[in-house]
């Protein structure tokens, strides 16, 4: 009997914990992956078809000087595997189900119906980028949301937009004007589209990065990695201004340490600090 061909197509399987995922996710975003799937301990970065080997197993190499560089050279284990091909999109589809945030806000996807007495947040799930269950964007949905209770809103940025779901959020939060950024064209796309299916097409979703931009704005969110922040935090703070606030998370409870002393050195003061499932959230101003 004949066997039926199936497709295939390149992939590294990562197995590490903690900081390290961290590590080695920044190393993964510089390539061109087609999308990263989590796990507990790990995950699992797919590639286009006809990438070669050679260069998949020279990021391996990349991923574990990294390691070293940081000083954590132990638990990191990684692979490259041939992955039958099946429609990720459609299986992300299957376990996607609407979930609350905050006080107030629901994410749903655009297949099920409105809440009625819940803000609505329409997020399409793709492969690229998370629907908002992750702890990082949950702290900061839920920190947009208590400021705007407060009373405290005005225009906002969001640094590393991804799916959009924070400008949303913040836009349907009542803050004005509102934008988006991002240096990966493939999310300036995606959150474009997720903010014409939530009707607040004011606003703006471009593709930059915070040393672009050359306006302040009242809150300043960024939702990256600790590293990331640390590097970008003086472009924060003038995007930020004197006055302005800035609402940073992805960042690991035990570079938290590490984090406020950084913050300190640059008189910063924190507002608030939240903690979900070993990552945090800090709110910050100008001391």
């Amino acid at each position: 009997m004949r066997k039926e061909n199936i497709s295939t197509y390149p992939a590294v399987r990562v197995k590490a914990t903690g900081e390290a995922i961290e590590v080695l996710s920044e190393v993964i975003f510089r390539y061109s992956s087609t999308g990263i799937e989590e796990f507990d301990n790990g995950f699992l970065a797919c590639f286009p078809a006809g990438t070669a080997r050679k260069d998949l197993e020279g990021l391996i190499a990349e991923m574990a000087g990294a390691l070293k560089r940081s000083g954590m050279e132990t638990g990191f284990q990684a692979e490259v595997e041939m992955i039958p091909e099946y429609d990720w999109v459609s299986e992300l589809r299957k376990r996607f189900r609407s979930f609350r945030v905050g006080e107030g806000m629901i994410v749903r996807p655009p297949w099920e119906p409105p809440v009625d007495g819940l803000l609505n947040l329409l997020i399409e799930p793709s492969m690229a980028f998370g629907t908002g269950e992750h702890p990082t964007t949950r702290l900061c949905l839920e920190e947009i949301e208590r400021v705007s209770r407060n009373g405290n809103g005005g225009s906002l940025l969001d640094v590393g937009t991804g799916s959009g779901i924070l400008a949303i959020a913040a836009r349907k939060l009542g803050f004005s004007p509102v934008s988006g950024i991002d240096n990966d064209p493939v999310a300036v796309e995606i959150a474009t589209d997720n903010r014409r299916r939530n009707g607040v097409e004011d606003v703006i979703i471009q593709r930059a990065i915070p040393g672009e931009i050359r306006r302040h704005y009242d809150i300043v969110v960024a939702n990256l990695t600790s590293r990331i922040i640390m590097d970008v935090t003086n472009d924060l703070m003038r995007v930020a201004g004197k006055k302005g606030e800035i609402i940073i998370s992805g960042i690991l409870e035990d570079q938290r340490k590490e984090m406020v002393r950084h913050l300190e050195r640059l008189d910063l003061h924190i507002l608030n600090d939240v903690s979900l499932e070993g990552w945090v959230m800090l709110h910050l101003k100008r001391r």
